[in-house]
């Protein structure tokens, strides 16, 4: 989420005003500018041991393990930020962004309205408010049976879902790596086949020639850089998802 994202950087060089910021602390916010949070990482854990009472520094490594999608890490320095400096406004901001890349928008939700609570400041806030409403949006966070496996039941039971829907996929061919699309391809294949299987044929598909009949479009790309930087990590690569006011969607894997 772009808002989550915005919101930590400014934190980050703001939280330590009221604390002489130390020589790693500011080659470390360099390091966050240029986006390269393994060097930032670096320099705060330095910081951190020149300051070891620091929330603020604690809650940076966290940022820093978030963008490096260690997750599980990231929360436990919010935690030990939360726990060392009492309650912020950014702290629960922090944590709803991992949540919110966890794909826990319940949580992520819970963590924004009580960022409103500690600072009411935050409720007037427009790109909060934005935030929240995106993750009130059944689309993005649908309310389903508390024991299913995955969304399917909340993707059914959502009232823009027609079981009758068969989705039409088309995959572009990269020109810049032509031996590959037919493998990408296959690769679709078993995975759609793999997606409705599981589904018990609640969901469908059919591969088309042509973009313009498709509303699910796939690219794919060897070149990272390619890739805008607002994707959340994943574990093999990133899809983009991009919807259109036709409710098409593109996909675009590297």
């Amino acid at each position: 989420m772009r808002f989550l994202f915005t919101a930590i950087l400014l934190l980050l060089l703001v939280a330590s005003s009221a604390m002489a910021r130390t020589d790693s602390q500011l080659e470390a916010y360099q390091h966050i500018k240029a986006k390269n949070f393994s060097k930032a990482l670096d320099c705060f854990n330095e910081a951190l041991k020149q300051q070891p009472k620091s929330w603020a520094i604690m809650q940076s490594i966290g940022n820093c393990h978030m963008e490096l999608g260690h997750y599980d890490t990231a929360i436990t320095y919010f935690q030990k930020s939360i726990e060392t400096g009492g309650l912020q406004a950014s702290q629960c901001s922090n944590m709803a962004a991992v949540y919110q890349r966890t794909g826990q928008p319940q949580k992520a939700l819970s963590w924004l309205r009580l960022a409103c609570s500690v600072d009411p400041a935050k409720s007037a806030d427009p790109q909060m408010q934005a935030a929240i409403r995106k993750l009130q949006d059944p689309a993005n966070n649908p309310i389903g049976s508390p024991t299913a496996p995955d969304y399917l039941s909340s993707l059914v039971s959502y009232k823009g879902w027609s079981k009758q829907t068969i989705l039409k996929v088309y995959v572009r061919q990269n020109i810049q790596m032509p031996g590959f699309h037919a493998q990408f391809i296959s690769m679709m294949r078993d995975a759609l086949d793999q997606w409705c299987a599981a589904a018990g044929g609640l969901v469908s598909y059919k591969l088309v020639n042509t973009k313009e009949t498709a509303n699910v479009m796939c690219d794919y790309t060897d070149r990272r850089e390619l890739v805008s930087s607002d994707h959340e990590l994943g574990i093999d690569g990133n899809t983009e998802m991009l919807v259109t006011q036709d409710v098409s969607v593109r996909c675009v894997t590297w």
